[in-house]
């Protein structure tokens, strides 16, 4: 999985990355050579001073290379970082593309044979990533190295953030408990945003809301089963709000 981000120079540079689109082309033909035959590749959108043909020319420089899984995610300004205190103090502006950006992705990479199976993540048919799918599932994994997150069974933890401090000791790590009930929400969350859905009766009390939501096209109640339409999947942070 390779942590692209951008093609074009500008974003690179608003991101802080210090590689350029040659690099990237040069580690996907490394890659391939060493036999990896199943290739990820990141990238975000909606980034500052980033344009709809800015990332138009992203998106068709990283299906040249043919990966077979792609993940597209939108910047976030979260608290306690470069970005959020950019754009408090003016230095940054948060561009208002980014519904336009995601739909361009959506389009672009189904019209190249790329299966749109989870809210943020793309493959080829066959190439869903396992780890991605068992994590929104709520199945038990395991997190190796410095701020890895692990959860198993009624606990997770992630180990110490400080790469010399975890090379001291690499098992100390911060512990928290998770209720049943905690679990379940966050499989709700986490399966909402999946091409599978849910299953009905994983909601209870909110009729009313998701027939609401159906009338709107914004998700689909089919055999069982709860699914965010295309539609629903533009706001399914807010639709989430209201059903956990």
């Amino acid at each position: 999985s390779l942590g692209v981000q951008a093609f074009d120079q500008g974003s690179l540079k608003v991101l802080g990355r210090t590689h350029s689109a040659n690099d990237v082309v040069e580690s996907v033909q490394i890659l391939r050579r060493a036999g990896f035959a199943n290739i990820n590749i990141d990238l975000m959108f909606n980034l500052p001073g980033q344009t709809v043909e800015i990332w138009k020319d992203s998106l068709q420089q990283a299906v040249a290379l043919e990966p077979d899984h792609l993940s597209l995610y939108q910047l976030t300004y979260e608290e306690d970082t470069d970005f959020f205190e950019k754009l408090r103090r003016g230095e940054m502006k948060e561009e208002p593309l980014g519904r336009e950006m995601y739909a361009r992705g959506i389009e672009y990479l189904g019209r190249h044979g790329y299966e749109h199976y989870e809210i943020s993540n793309f493959a080829r048919p066959g190439f869903e990533a396992r780890h991605n799918q068992a994590c929104w599932r709520g199945e038990d994994y395991l997190g190796l190295g410095p701020s890895a997150c692990s959860t198993v069974g009624e606990w997770r933890w992630q180990t110490v953030s400080d790469i010399s401090a975890y090379g001291q000791d690499p098992l100390q790590r911060k512990w928290e408990p998770l209720a049943p009930e905690t679990r379940q929400q966050e499989r709700v969350i986490l399966g909402l945003r999946t091409r599978e859905g849910i299953p009905r009766g994983w909601i209870s009390g909110k009729d009313r809301f998701l027939e609401e939501m159906e009338n709107q096209g914004l998700l689909l109640v089919r055999s069982q089963r709860i699914i965010l339409t295309p539609e629903g999947r533009m706001i399914a942070d807010s639709i989430l709000e209201e059903i956990v």
